[in-house]
C-alpha cells in the first residue's frame, strides 16, 4: 500500500483501492471479527470492482453499498507513467486491406467511466481521438495519422520503453513503420513482409 499511496493511481481503480483499504483498516483493528464487521466490509465489497455476486447478495440483504470515492481531476504525472499503462492497457497493431497496408494503430482503451483518463492521455500527446463505443461501454484513444505516429508516438516510446511482451509488438510495429517510411510496402517483397510480421503481432504472437 506505501507503493500505491506514494504513486497514486489515476484511473477508476484508484476509487477501487481507496476502497481496498477501507476493508484492510476493518481487518487490522479485527473488526472482521463481529457481524457488524463482516456486514462494513460487504457493504464496501458492494461498491468495489463488480460488486456482489448473486450468493453474496442473498446471504446479506441488508447490504448497503458505500458512496464511490471521488476521483481528482485525472493529470498525467509524467512520461513513465504513460509507458507503463501502456505496458498493460496499450495495443499497438497493423490495418491491412486485402493485405495491402492502411495504417499503423495505437490504442487504449478503458471502460467509458474512465473517459476522462483517455481525454488526458489525448492532451498529453496533442494527438490522436477519443472514440465512445456506446453498446459496449468502452472508450478508445486512437492514434492512426501515419505521421503522428512517426514523429510523436514512436520516439515517446523509444524514450520511455514498452516493458513484457507488449514491447516486441511495438518493435514489431516499428518495423513497418520503417518499411513503409521506405516505400518498400509498394512492392511485393514489402507487402509480404508487412503481412509477415502483422500475423506474427499481439493475439499471433503466441500461436
Amino acid at each position: 500500500m506505501i507503493f500505491f499511496d506514494k504513486y497514486s493511481l489515476i484511473s477508476r481503480k484508484r476509487g477501487d483501492y481507496l476502497l481496498f483499504k477501507q476493508i484492510l483498516s476493518i481487518i487490522q483493528l479485527k473488526e472482521h471479527l463481529t457481524l457488524q464487521g463482516l456486514q462494513n466490509i460487504i457493504n464496501i465489497k458492494a461498491t468495489l470492482n463488480f460488486g456482489l455476486s448473486k450468493e453474496l447478495q442473498l446471504m446479506f440483504p441488508e447490504t448497503v453499498p458505500v458512496p464511490r470515492p471521488l476521483r481528482e481531476t485525472c493529470v498525467i504525472p509524467h512520461s513513465q507513467w504513460i509507458a507503463g499503462f501502456t505496458s498493460a492497457e496499450g495495443n499497438f497493431s497493423v490495418s491491412l486491406d486485402k493485405g495491402i497496408f492502411k495504417s499503423l494503430l495505437f490504442k487504449i482503451t478503458q471502460h467509458e467511466k474512465d473517459e476522462e483518463l483517455l481525454i488526458a492521455i489525448k492532451e498529453y500527446f496533442n494527438s490522436g481521438y477519443c472514440y465512445l463505443r456506446k453498446t459496449e461501454n468502452t472508450i478508445d484513444f486512437k492514434v492512426t495519422k501515419f505521421s503522428v505516429v512517426n514523429e510523436i508516438i514512436i520516439p515517446f516510446f523509444i524514450k520511455n520503453p514498452i516493458l513484457g511482451v507488449k514491447s516486441l509488438d511495438f518493435n514489431d510495429w516499428c518495423s513497418v513503420s520503417d518499411i513503409v517510411n521506405k516505400k518498400e510496402h509498394k512492392l511485393e517483397e514489402g507487402a509480404l513482409k508487412i503481412i509477415e510480421i502483422q500475423r506474427g503481432m499481439n493475439r499471433g504472437r503466441s500461436k
